[in-house]
Order: C-alpha cells, then sequence, then structure tokens
C-alpha cells in the first residue's frame, strides 16, 4: 500500500515537472517576444527620434534668431531710407537750414517729423550739419555744443563725436551707452548712416539715429535665454538681460570666431550655456542666443523620462498580463492532453501536453493513411465514374480531386476499353483490386491507365491516356493482358476498345464505342480483342449526320423554346426511325443530344437548373438501353424538361423586366426631362428594343403609358389641392402651361379649369 502511494506520489511529480519545464519554456517565450520589440523599439527612439527631437529644438531657436534678424533688418533698412530721403531732401539742405533763415529751420523740423512716422524703433533722428555745426531733429535744433551737452554721452567725448561725424563712410553701430538727457540717464544705441554721396573732403551732412535700449531689450525677450545683439564690428550692442558674462573673454572669444549656422556650448560663469548664432547678409549684425544647458533640453528631458516612464509601466502591465493569461492559457492544455488520453483510451505518463497532443495527431494520422488505403478504391471508383459520365469540365478538376489517392492524367488523348469476364462477379471478391492492379501495371510507361467496376453491368472499365497511341502498341498490351487473364487467372475475357478522342467530354463516346464492341462478340466470338474501329459498317447502311438539327436544337434550348425544342426532337426520331439506324448510332446521337442540351445550360448559366445530375441519363445508362424506344424516351424528356425550366425562368425574368420598367417610369414620369433614350440607357437597351419590349406586354408604348401617369396626376391634383396650374405642370413634368392644357382637353375632353369646376362645384 505504502509503495503504491509513494509510486503514485512519484509519477505526480514528475508529471508536474514536466508540465512546470513546459510552463517555465512558454513564459520565457512570451517574456522574450515581449522585450525584444522594446528593446528594439527604445534603441530607435533613443538613437532617432531624440535626435531628431533636439534637432528641431535647435531648429526652432535658429527660427527664433531668423525672425529677429528679419525683423532688424527690415527696421534698420527703414532707417537707411529715411536717411537716403534726407540727404536728398532740398528742404534739408545746409543752406535751407541756416540760422539766417528762421522759417525753413522750422519746415526742416517739420518734415523730419514726417520721416519719423511710421517707423517706432528709433527713439529720435538727427541730422549733423558740418558746415553749420548744428544738429537738428524731429523736435529741436542745436549747436553742436548744446547738443553734447542736453545728450551726455558717457562713452562718446565731443573730439570722437566730431571725428565720426565727418569721417565715417559706412553705417555704423554704436554699443548701448549710457546718456544722460536733460539730466535723466538712460541707455541709448546710436545707428549712423553717412552720406553715400560725400566728397573725399568729408560729410557736409551726417544722419544719426539715437534708439532706446528698452525698446530693443523688448523685442529681444526670449524666455530663459539670453539674446545678445552683436555689430558688424563683432562689438556687443546690447543684450536682453544684460548680465554679468557679457564682459566674458570666453563669450568675446567667440564672438571674435564669428561662427554661424550651428550649436555649440560655452562656459560661462561655471555654468553651461548652449549657444547658437545667425548673422544677416544685409547689416552684418549678428543674433546669438545664450540659452542654459539645463534649459535647453529641458523638453528634451522631459520627453526622455516620459518614454521611460511609459516603457516600465508598459513593460510591469505586460508581464501581469503574461502571468494572467499563461495561467488561462496552461488550463486548456492540461484539458487537451485529458482529452487526448481519452480519445486514445489510456494515460500518458512521463510527457507534456505538446508531446501528448503531437502523439495523439499522429495516432490519427496513421489510422487516417490505414483508412485511406482502405477506401482509395472507393474514391477511386466514384471518381473514374464521374470522369465518364462527363462531370467534369477539364481533366485538372478530375485529378484535383484524384490527388489524394494519387490518380492522374498528364496525357492529352483519352480513349476506354471494356472487359467482360465470363463466370466471374466482382462483387466481394478479395482478388478485385488486385485484378485491377494487374491491368493498369501492364500498360507501357509511355500510357497511363485506371481501372474501375461498372455498378450497372459489372464491367470492369479501363481508362487509358497517351500522348498518341500506336496500334501495335495497343495490340501487345492488350494481347499480352488477354493472355494473362486467360492462362493465370483462368478468365474468359472479351475486351472491347474505344476510339481515341483528346476531349474529356468525347469519353463518353469512347465508352459507348468500347460497349458496342464489347457487344459485337455475338458476331465475333467470345474471348476476343475487338476494337471498335475493326467492325465493319451496317451493309448498305448510310446517312448525313445531323449537325444542323443540333445546332437548331442548342439555340432552341438557349432560348427556352420548348415548342421548337420538341420539334427538333420529333425530326429527329423520325430520322432514327425512317432510316432503321442502328442502336449504336442511337447511342451515340442521344450522347450528342445530351451534350448539345448541357452546353446550351451552361452558355445561359443555368447549372441550378437540375441540381441531381442523376436525374438525366449518363453515357453508362445510355450504354444500358436495349431498345431505341427506351432510349429515345429518356433523351426526349431530359431535354424538354431542361428546355421548359430555362423557358419558365426566362419568363420570370421578362416579367421582373417589365416591373421595373414600369417602377422607373413612375419614379420619373414628373421630371420635365424625362426621355426614353435615357431610360434605355438606365436599362442598358436602345430605344427601339426598349420601345419594343414594352408594348410587347402591353397594348400601349412607353410615351402613351407616361402621357396616362401625367393626366392621372393632374386630376389627382386638381381634385385634392388649390396648386395653380403652373405648380401642377411643374409636378407632372410639362414644360409650359398651354401645352398641357392642350393635351389635357385632348385627353380628358375638357380644360383643367373646368374639369375642377365641375368636379368641386
Amino acid at each position: 500500500m505504502t509503495q503504491r502511494w509513494l509510486n503514485r506520489f512519484g509519477r505526480v511529480r514528475e508529471n508536474r515537472s514536466n508540465q512546470s519545464q513546459l510552463f517555465l519554456r512558454y513564459l520565457l517565450s512570451y517574456v522574450a517576444v515581449l522585450l525584444i520589440p522594446l528593446i528594439i523599439l527604445g534603441v530607435l527612439i533613443y538613437y532617432s527620434f531624440f535626435n531628431i527631437l533636439a534637432n528641431e529644438l535647435s531648429k526652432n531657436n535658429k527660427n527664433v534668431l531668423m525672425q529677429l534678424q528679419y525683423t532688424f533688418d527690415n527696421k534698420l533698412i527703414e532707417m537707411n531710407k529715411i536717411a537716403y530721403q534726407i540727404y536728398n531732401d532740398p528742404k534739408l539742405t545746409s543752406y535751407n537750414m541756416g540760422v539766417e533763415k528762421p522759417l525753413s529751420v522750422q519746415d526742416g523740423i517739420t518734415e523730419l517729423k514726417k520721416y519719423m512716422v511710421g517707423n517706432n524703433l528709433p527713439y529720435e533722428v538727427f541730422v549733423y550739419y558740418n558746415d553749420l555745426d548744428r544738429l537738428y531733429s524731429s523736435s529741436s535744433a542745436y549747436s553742436a555744443a548744446d547738443f553734447l551737452q542736453y545728450f551726455h554721452y558717457a562713452n562718446w567725448n565731443r573730439d570722437s563725436f566730431f571725428q565720426d561725424m565727418k569721417s565715417i563712410r559706412n553705417n555704423t553701430t554704436r554699443q548701448a551707452d549710457d546718456v544722460s538727457m536733460y539730466g535723466v540717464d538712460t541707455k541709448m544705441i546710436t545707428y549712423i548712416v553717412p552720406n553715400p554721396n560725400s566728397s573725399y573732403l568729408g560729410n557736409q551732412i551726417t544722419v544719426f539715429f539715437m534708439i532706446d535700449e528698452k525698446a530693443v531689450n523688448k523685442m529681444l525677450a526670449y524666455g530663459d535665454g539670453d539674446i545678445i545683439l552683436v555689430n558688424e564690428a563683432s562689438q556687443i550692442i546690447t543684450s536682453s538681460k544684460n548680465a554679468g558674462y557679457l564682459r566674458s573673454d570666453s563669450l568675446h572669444s567667440l564672438i571674435e570666431q564669428r561662427t554661424t549656422g550651428g550649436s555649440s556650448s560655452i562656459m560661462l560663469e561655471e555654468h553651461e550655456f548652449n549657444t547658437w548664432t545667425v548673422e544677416s547678409p544685409n547689416t552684418s549684425w549678428r543674433y546669438l542666443i545664450l540659452l542654459p544647458a539645463n534649459e535647453a533640453m529641458k523638453q528634451l528631458t522631459y520627453t526622455k523620462t516620459l518614454f521611460a516612464i511609459a516603457l516600465f509601466c508598459i513593460l510591469m502591465a505586460a508581464a501581469g498580463v503574461i502571468a494572467y493569461t499563461m495561467r488561462l492559457n496552461y488550463r486548456p492544455l492540461r484539458q487537451l492532453k485529458a482529452f487526448a488520453e481519452n480519445k486514445l483510451g489510456k494515460l500518458l505518463h512521463n510527457v507534456n501536453e505538446i508531446e501528448a497532443l503531437r502523439f495523439t495527431i499522429d495516432h490519427i494520422a496513421t489510422a487516417k493513411e490505414e483508412w485511406v488505403r482502405n477506401s482509395s478504391l472507393a474514391v477511386k471508383e466514384y471518381i473514374l465514374a464521374k470522369l465518364l459520365k462527363g462531370h467534369y469540365a477539364e481533366i485538372r478538376e478530375c485529378n484535383l480531386e484524384g490527388k489524394e489517392i494519387g490518380l492522374a492524367f498528364t496525357k492529352p488523348k483519352f480513349r476506354v476499353a471494356l472487359f467482360l469476364f465470363k463466370d466471374y462477379d466482382f462483387n466481394g471478391r478479395p482478388d478485385r483490386s488486385q485484378l485491377i492492379s494487374f491491368i493498369e501495371s501492364q500498360l507501357p510507361p509511355e500510357m497511363e491507365a485506371y481501372g474501375t467496376v461498372s455498378a450497372e453491368d459489372g464491367k470492369l472499365i479501363l481508362l487509358i491516356a497517351a500522348e498518341e497511341s500506336s496500334e501495335a502498341q495497343l495490340n501487345g498490351y492488350f494481347s499480352s493482358v488477354h493472355e494473362v487473364l486467360n492462362t493465370k487467372w483462368g478468365l474468359q475475357t472479351t475486351i472491347g476498345i474505344g476510339n481515341e478522342w483528346e476531349e474529356v467530354g468525347w469519353i463518353g463516346k469512347s465508352y459507348i464505342e468500347a460497349s458496342t464492341a464489347v457487344d459485337y462478340r455475338l458476331i465475333k466470338g467470345r474471348n476476343q480483342i475487338i476494337f471498335f474501329r475493326d467492325i465493319p459498317p451496317r451493309v448498305g447502311f448510310n446517312y448525313n449526320y445531323p449537325v444542323q438539327q443540333l445546332k437548331a436544337l442548342e439555340h432552341s434550348v438557349f432560348e427556352g423554346n420548348s415548342d421548337e425544342t420538341r420539334r427538333i426532337l420529333d425530326r429527329l426520331f423520325t430520322l432514327i426511325d425512317q432510316i432503321d439506324m442502328p442502336l449504336f448510332e442511337v447511342r451515340c446521337l442521344c450522347f450528342d443530344i445530351i451534350n448539345t442540351v448541357i452546353k446550351s445550360m451552361c452558355m445561359i448559366n443555368k447549372t441550378q437548373i437540375h441540381d441531381n445530375t442523376n436525374e438525366y441519363p449518363d453515357v453508362i445508362s445510355l450504354a444500358g438501353f436495349e431498345t431505341v424506344d427506351e432510349l429515345w424516351t429518356a433523351v426526349r424528356t431530359f431535354s424538354l424538361d431542361i428546355c421548359l425550366s430555362i423557358q419558365n425562368k426566362g419568363e420570370r425574368q421578362k416579367q421582373d423586366m417589365i416591373d421595373r420598367m414600369k417602377d422607373y417610369i413612375q419614379n420619373n414620369f414628373g421630371d420635365n426631362q424625362f426621355l426614353i433614350q435615357n431610360m434605355a440607357d438606365h436599362f442598358q437597351m436602345s430605344s427601339s428594343n426598349l420601345n419594343y419590349y414594352f408594348k410587347q406586354k402591353h397594348e400601349f408604348t412607353i410615351s402613351e403609358y407616361v402621357n396616362h401617369l401625367r393626366m392621372e396626376k393632374a386630376k389627382q391634383l386638381l381634385l385634392t389641392t388649390d396648386f395653380s396650374l403652373s405648380e401642377i405642370v411643374r409636378q407632372i413634368g410639362y414644360s409650359d402651361v398651354s401645352s398641357f392644357v392642350r393635351k389635357f382637353k385632348h385627353t380628358i375632353g375638357t380644360t383643367p379649369g373646368t374639369f375642377r369646376k365641375i368636379h368641386i362645384g
């Protein structure tokens, strides 16, 4: 007892070990499937997406600088235009601005005010006249001494001022300087625009602008960053923050390098800054952004952190899902093993669930192979019977069905041979398949042959396919087989062989020929090899094959004309009766009639008319009829049945077409653009055919029917509404009132107004 429990416990532990190993393999595979794409995704994001994001941030900073450059360039261009206009203004010449002409001076000041209108960047514009030693602005006039007293520059003394006014040849921007204006301290940027037409003796007139640093700093403001404005001489004009690091040697060294376009980093006051620089091609000013490194990549760092958190959350959620789904998925595997053991009828020890399933599938496959081997003969007979009865339109359909049992025809020409054995019953004989296999195996390698047994008469049917068989080969093959059947098997055998045909549909005809050859044994004798081609024609029998009648039959069936089909069949039967046609010829003619009817049926896609293919006589049943009357009755009944089915369905289709035409007219007669041609286009017919088709079912034309509907609608509207005639005309599809009144009076016998008065009172 104790030993049994120990053994059982040991088996349970072993099974659990197998199950745990399987569970662990699945778990590791799921985790690997999860981690591999996540790792690849992470690497791609870090080395691609974040680089793209960093480039976008850099591009954004450069765009800010480009926008500033564009703004300041426009402002400077405007100031340059003001200066050039001042130089060319006749009211502002040295002569007119002399002290001896006070009215001209006042006009000049007024003229300067005009130039300041519309440009909000300059604080003031000044014009220095060298020969007058005076300065004029848009608000006042000064002597040079008074100007330097009222506008006292901290870093621009008297000598430097006069030197710059007389000798500067290019546009010059002075750094922001402390200026005491009438005792008030402020910072001003000075922009000097010399006269481009000055003589070599020096500037006679010089224009310069004072720009309030506060206005410029407001334009330069950029969050936590500092935008520095550098003039054409690589001097810092001003910056948005005016921090202490502006005096740093490192910064001035960076400015002197004149690097533009890209980004770089710099250490200022023990802090790292990222820099971006843009230079104006028009003014040579440079615009430099200093952004603390932690602020420059703040958005990128935030995105990376967010991505890491999201990745971690996805990993944790996926791990939880894996753990949960593994428990769910493992239970069906265990149940599947129990199901497999139940089907096998025994317990499977020391194997996991997948191995148990593989063992069960292998067991089922082995059982199936055994079943296929046992049933291959039945499947083969079924496929060959369908081939003989014409159920395959192409040989590849037969090959597709026979693929499982290795049945395939690859040669293009076919013939049928029938074996009739004396005193041999195939049913229940254990050597039946051996006999068929023997006959098949004796065929030359360049030919293909498959044998089956006819359930109707017990004959062995052999279907032969070849490229082109010679008479010598066939005679040799059938002679050899016939001899072995007689000597080894002890079977007296009559072999009938039909002609060779290329089309699959004519295999049935070869069968009829082979059956006729077997029947010829009554004349030639039993236990013989009889080729159909060797049967001599009946003496005195000669007739023209009814090709035209078969074509007419095809057309009448196609059109569903049962009366014409009946007349054609009666004429063919009369032909058979008049010339005393042999039974073989009757079978062949009936075979052609059936093929003609089926061909017509397929042409009009009526394959569902006869769902049960056993309802019409096939080639095997044709060979079984022993009298002409029985054979003809079966073929005639089938042909008329098919024709009536097509005719009935055609009538339903015609009625459906008429109903759709009437619906179309009723839905569109109220449109004054209604045309019969449009209706014909809708139904994809010509207008003449449309009219003929419609009138064939009615006693009136489409136009008469449309007019009838319009008049009935008009009568209804006259009696049930108070619509005016113009509104009624619009609703029923007429184009004008007068034509409607004439038509109404001609059709109803009175005018619309009179009709309404008579019936409404």
